[in-house]
């Protein structure tokens, strides 16, 4: 399978997963083979220059069906998109054709589908596909179609697992032709491939580490030393009031007694000497 990956942008790449949805990898043998687009015997679907929305090519479906089978790995965000002529044909009644894009995914499991009309009433019952109905489709111009797949699939089977797919199949049809005439051209099928994540050891290697940054120790900022307040200062001046008065009274008590002794020692002096 032919693979054509878009960067866009951002971690996730999309990828083409239909090979030569363009019909122009035909133009050698193009009404012998639709290479890698598988049919039945017949012309019934062939490659056409009649009508192309890119290219030299299209691809019409007259009472016949193309199909491409796709090996998918688990992928995210299908959209499905493609381009569709309805050719006016006189002289037939008119909106006999019944046609539609089957999309079918397989998975380990299950397996189911969903089938966009894109012309005729009448719808064909099948096991295990939805019928989805592609409305304002214009005759004798090219429409362009986009779907998303993931939407769609959730709408209809809300149990589906669309993680686990395994294989898809895209079918083009159309019966009870010719009116209208359908011409297909640029079917595409994208993907988004999430990055794988990394394992653990490979996180923990690649991850960043914080380091602390050492710091210089600091000196002591005698600026920053906290100045009194004022009723500190009123508590350190009546400190100081009160051991000023302290010294002075016990100073006036030393000299009371020393002037008392002075005294004593004069009155016993006079007593001995009479």
């Amino acid at each position: 399978m032919f693979l054509l990956i878009f960067s866009t942008g951002s971690n996730i790449e999309t990828v083409e997963l239909i090979n030569n949805g363009d019909f122009e990898g035909s133009a050698e043998k193009w009404r012998e083979q639709i290479e890698p687009w598988q049919r039945r015997d017949g012309k019934e679907a062939a490659v056409s220059d009649q009508y192309s929305h890119s290219g030299r090519f299209s691809l019409r479906t007259s009472n016949g069906s193309i199909w491409q089978i796709i090996q998918d790995e688990p992928a995210s965000k299908l959209t499905l998109s493609f381009w569709i002529y309805p050719q006016s044909v006189p002289s037939f009644p008119k909106g006999r054709t019944i046609s539609a894009i089957d999309f079918w995914v397989k998975t380990s499991s299950d397996k189911k589908g969903i089938s966009y009309y894109v012309s005729g009433d009448d719808h064909y019952e099948r096991d295990d596909i939805k019928d989805l109905v592609i409305n304002g489709i214009d005759r004798d111009r090219w429409n362009y179609i986009v779907r998303d797949i993931d939407e769609d699939f959730k709408e209809n089977y809300p149990d589906f697992d669309l993680n686990d797919v395994r294989e898809i199949n895209i079918t083009l049809w159309a019966f009870k032709s010719p009116e209208p005439m359908i011409y297909w051209d640029d079917i595409g099928l994208e993907s988004n491939l999430e990055p794988e994540k990394p394992t653990p050891w490979e996180a923990e290697k690649t991850s960043p580490t914080t380091t602390a940054t050492p710091t210089s120790p600091s000196t002591p900022d005698i600026s920053a030393e906290p100045t009194p307040t004022s009723s500190q200062n009123s508590d350190n001046q009546l400190g100081t009031v009160q051991s000023i008065t302290i010294i002075i009274g016990v100073a006036a008590l030393v000299v009371i007694i020393v002037m008392l002794m002075i005294k004593r020692k004069r009155s016993s002096r006079s007593k001995n000497e009479k």
